[in-house]
């Protein structure tokens, strides 16, 4: 732990901190035409140990107060970046209560903290910022004494999508369930692309959740996990406004588009995983996805999260979707930067 004074002090988090911690995350509102809050019910602790194979949970405790009113994470995963294996670090920025935003000043004391914590464990570190987000992205992007360099890379578009709409078939079988052939084809297929997940096991995924396209003689064609995870991270939608505040009332999926939730309910979603097509085939990864949104009719929408320069973007325009967006940053320290190619970035939007 550190003292930064005799009021406020940096500590890593415990599981008896879980309702404390959930309380700023659901005193904050992502705001936008379609305003949501992001939330880690019931334990937002064990939610994030579900995410990585170590996770760094910091917290800011007032003691005046007796209150904890902040909290920031690095969770690291080992994911390939130009080939090889990496330990990354993603940053889940220092979130306030709100009666302290912008009237605490130990931000940059709660990065070194951070960074002291997990730099022999990281060999590159990033974080994601909404496009809306203009106070934090001018507060990060500023080169400051103390602070990281936060280093623009891409705009990320995380596409949502209906379930359930009718697909032609084509001459390939939609199957679900782990083989050794997956394995093979993801080490064949998915490496080249940076923070692509290491793990290919597919062991902590429900057999019924992996899915395979093969074509007529057995073989992978493209494969991803759909993963659900609302037993431990939610959005609830708290307000829609511009065009979205009409439509709302309407039954959209009737158009193509994934129905918009109630305000106030916790969204039934998915989210397409290490989604990976033999030889980038935008016609056939434009089949699979819809394959699977056809067979999985039981969600209000899943959800693709692509960086602006990937192939599968131009497979994504084709489908119908409402889309948002955020800007990804490489984020440095006093460290070699590993420099992150933006040609070849993947990351999954189950994995923010």
């Amino acid at each position: 732990m550190s003292y930064l004074n005799e009021w406020f002090e940096l500590r890593p988090a415990t599981i008896m901190d879980a309702d404390q911690i959930l309380r700023i995350y659901e005193s904050e509102e992502f705001d936008g035409n379609i305003s949501v809050i992001y939330t880690r019910r019931p334990n937002p602790y064990l939610s994030f140990q579900k995410e990585g194979e170590q996770v760094f949970l910091l917290l800011l405790c007032d003691h005046r107060a007796d209150l904890i009113c902040g909290v920031g994470s690095c969770v690291i995963r080992k994911a390939y970046i130009r080939g090889e294996v990496k330990a990354t670090g993603y940053l889940n920025g220092l979130k306030l209560l709100p009666q302290y935003r912008k009237k605490v000043p130990y931000i940059a004391e709660a990065y070194h903290y951070m960074y002291e914590q997990t730099k022999d464990l990281v060999d590159c570190y990033y974080t994601t910022i909404l496009t809306e987000n203009i106070p934090a992205q001018r507060l990060l992007e500023k080169k400051r004494k103390n602070m990281p360099a936060y280093n623009f890379k891409s705009i990320y578009n995380v596409y949502c999508l209906a379930s359930g709409n009718h697909t032609l078939q084509k001459n390939y079988s939609l199957e679900c369930g782990n083989t050794e052939s997956l394995e093979v084809f993801y080490k064949k297929n998915a490496v080249k692309w940076s923070l692509f997940p290491a793990d290919f096991t597919m062991s902590a995924f429900p057999r019924d959740s992996i899915y395979t396209l093969r074509d007529k003689s057995g073989n992978i064609q493209a494969a991803c996990v759909l993963w659900n995870q609302l037993a431990h991270k939610q959005y609830i939608v708290s307000n829609y406004k511009g065009i979205y505040k009409f439509l709302k009332w309407f039954p959209l999926k009737w158009f193509g588009y994934p129905n918009l939730p109630k305000i106030g309910q916790i969204a039934n979603y998915a989210s397409y995983h290490m989604l990976c097509v033999k030889n980038d085939n935008i016609d056939l990864a434009q089949y699979f996805i819809k394959k699977i949104a056809e067979k999985e009719k039981d969600y209000d929408f899943l959800m693709i999260g692509l960086f602006e320069n990937h192939y599968l973007v131009k497979c994504l325009q084709k489908i119908k979707h409402i889309k948002y967006q955020s800007k990804f940053y490489e984020v440095n320290w006093d460290n070699a930067p590993i420099e992150l190619e933006i040609e070849n970035l993947y990351l999954d939007v189950g994995l923010l």
